[in-house]
């Protein structure tokens, strides 16, 4: 009888935990994006910001799914770069409907040569500044490639200048 009574009260005494304040890694999916994956419909931010309610999540960090239309290991995809451009923008203006609740991270392939081009236009973008998200796997990164680190390095020395002259 002592010992339920000891473990009930180390269970009562167990701090409670809660749902986080902050989903750190959620998707948008445009009607581009929805339809290159093959998908039924867009997610939008307004769909995104029921499913956070719905889960007790105050905030989430969106990462733009751009990153995809270079990825060396689906079809090309026309005018890339301005298919990359329409959906980092896409996003921009989905996260700005809630301003409070979420914040927009750039989407870029790195091995691209519009790389280092379309990080310096996100970082103007106030809906998009507060990061970068760079898909190793979906771009084929090899780390072993001494050429592709390198460009790398040039990327990320120019999106941690991008982040000290943002904020």
């Amino acid at each position: 009888m002592v010992r339920s009574l000891f473990a009930v009260s180390i269970l009562f005494a167990l701090p409670s935990w809660s749902q986080p304040s902050i989903d750190y890694h959620q998707h948008l999916l445009s009607p581009s994006a929805a339809k290159r994956g093959s998908l039924a419909k867009p997610l939008t931010a307004r769909d995104l910001i029921a499913l956070l309610d719905a889960a007790g999540v105050r905030q989430a960090v969106v990462l733009s799914l751009a990153y995809q239309y270079g990825n060396p290991n689906k079809p090309p995809v026309a005018d890339e770069y301005a298919q990359v451009k329409q959906e980092n923008d896409w996003t921009a203006h989905q996260v700005a409907e809630f301003p409070d609740r979420l914040r927009g991270f750039c989407g870029v392939d790195p091995l691209r040569a519009y790389a280092v081009s379309e990080i310096e236009r996100c970082a103007k973008d106030p809906n998009l500044h507060y990061g970068l998200k760079l898909h190793f796997g979906n771009s084929d990164v090899d780390l072993d490639d001494h050429e592709q680190v390198s460009s790398i390095s040039f990327g990320s020395r120019t999106s941690i200048e991008w982040r000290s002259s943002s904020t």
